[in-house]
């Protein structure tokens, strides 16, 4: 089995298409891997707003959606994932539509964010016979009443 791993893993043992036992150290990292995940460090939301986390992908020739997995993993838990097919989703996350997932777009969208959303990510993508965990992405969240620290009225 390939696998590139690109930092520690956030995923609890048997969560979503990806069990942690493949996570190991004994797999961190086998050369001659077709499959990169590429992601972007951070993204800045607004509170109520729709974030787009970005996770792009390649295999090194078509993609085949009945030997996909792309799962996002936040805080140990699995947000979203698509397994050949199949797709399973916490109620305000989602993943682009077939179409987009062929052109190796593994993107996390989530609707009316929170403060609750603000955190890092994980996307992780396996085709075939290989796997790969992006680094870490940090979303944070931005709004009058959580970037600015409250503030004691002064009384006269």
């Amino acid at each position: 089995m390939l696998l590139l791993l690109l930092g520690a893993a956030l995923v609890r043992p048997g969560s979503g298409p990806f069990p942690a036992a493949q996570l190991t150290a004994p797999n961190l990292l086998h050369a001659g891997s077709q499959l990169q995940v590429f992601v972007e460090p951070s993204s800045r939301v607004r509170l109520g707003s729709r974030a787009l986390l970005l996770c792009r992908f390649a295999v090194g020739g078509p993609v085949a959606l009945g030997s996909l997995q792309v799962a996002w993993y936040s805080q140990e838990k699995c947000v979203v994932q698509y397994d050949q097919g199949t797709r399973e989703a916490q109620p305000h996350a989602s993943l682009p539509k077939d179409e987009q997932l062929c052109q190796g777009n593994g993107s996390l969208s989530l609707s009316s964010v929170r403060v609750a959303d603000e955190g890092s990510y994980r996307c992780k993508v396996g085709h075939e016979a290989e796997e790969q965990l992006g680094k870490p992405t940090t979303l944070r969240v931005l709004g009058e009443d959580h970037e600015q620290p409250h503030r004691a009225l002064a009384r006269d």
